[in-house]
């Protein structure tokens, strides 16, 4: 696999965009090069501002380091409403997803804000939005999506995947995250999957105000994904027993044959990455 940017980013919510931004310029208006914005950016631009302040000051950010217009970035995030066919398992005290339609350019981004934790994601390079990732005290949380229904916006169009971030910068635990979760406001239909340093796993299930926790305790919790290769995941899942990073990644690969595959190890602090068939690389969140 091609070597991916490390991007570090630091300090207030607008300052972590600048990072960003300016470390991926190049990539980010290549990637946004000719996109406009429709009724849905500006809806997620205002929801973004309402309830998700940090990441409207980090999108600002990013649209200044990078120089692209805020509207281009507003509608990158609408297009999570349409559902991004991955697919994400919490097992074994570990989380990990496919990437079915990775963005043209990625980065690793290294986020040390102010007053929050540290964590390690894998995001877009344009996007405050991350699609997995894991923080310095041990948890890890991704989201995957369906198409979004209209009446799953009416509250809040901003993508709950945005709230992969959030958890990160806030809490240590499966229990504190997922409780938090279940009252935080956000749009479209997602899975928000958890695991942490003790070896718990969790998820919550969000559809526009509606909320709840998936599973009853099971040691293996799946996230919402499209049908047909959700089947056989969960299959494979159920037939494999006990998983280790490798298998997991393996499972994830195969029912859709995504280009991209992802493993957040909260209890080593890292991040794994491979193209299907290839060896996990890590990335570690490194030490204060």
């Amino acid at each position: 696999m091609n070597a991916l940017a490390l991007v570090r980013c630091a300090g207030a919510p607008r300052d972590l965009g600048l990072d960003q931004g300016a470390a991926g310029r190049g990539a980010i208006q290549a990637a946004l090069r000719g996109r406009g914005a429709g009724q849905d950016a500006r809806r997620i631009a205002r929801d973004l501002e309402r309830f998700f302040p940090h990441h409207a000051e980090r999108m600002q950010g990013i649209s200044l380091g990078a120089r692209v217009p805020e509207a281009a970035l507003a509608a990158e995030l609408a297009a999570l409403l349409a559902g991004d066919a991955g697919l994400a398992v919490a097992a074994g005290g570990l989380v990990g997803r496919s990437i079915a339609a990775a963005p043209p350019a990625l980065v690793l981004r290294a986020s040390a804000p102010d007053n929050d934790y540290r964590s390690l994601e894998l995001a877009p390079a344009g996007s405050p939005a991350a699609w997995i990732g894991v923080n310095e005290h041990g948890l890890a949380a991704t989201a995957t999506a369906l198409p979004a229904a209209e009446a799953s916006l009416a509250g809040c169009a901003a993508p709950a995947q945005l709230l992969v971030q959030d958890v990160l910068q806030r809490f240590d635990s499966v229990e504190k995250a997922a409780d938090w979760a279940l009252r935080r406001p956000a749009g479209g239909h997602a899975s928000l999957l958890l695991a942490d340093a003790s070896g718990r796993v969790g998820a919550v299930e969000i559809d526009g105000r509606t909320r709840r926790i998936l599973g009853a305790g099971e040691g293996a919790l799946v996230g919402l994904g499209p049908a047909p290769v959700l089947a056989a995941l969960e299959k494979a899942l159920a037939e494999a027993g006990a998983l280790e990073a490798a298998a997991l990644a393996r499972l994830l690969a195969e029912p859709g044959r995504a280009p991209l595959v992802a493993v957040a190890d909260p209890a080593g602090r890292r991040l794994g990455i491979a193209p299907p068939g290839a060896v996990l690389e890590w990335h570690a969140l490194e030490p204060r």
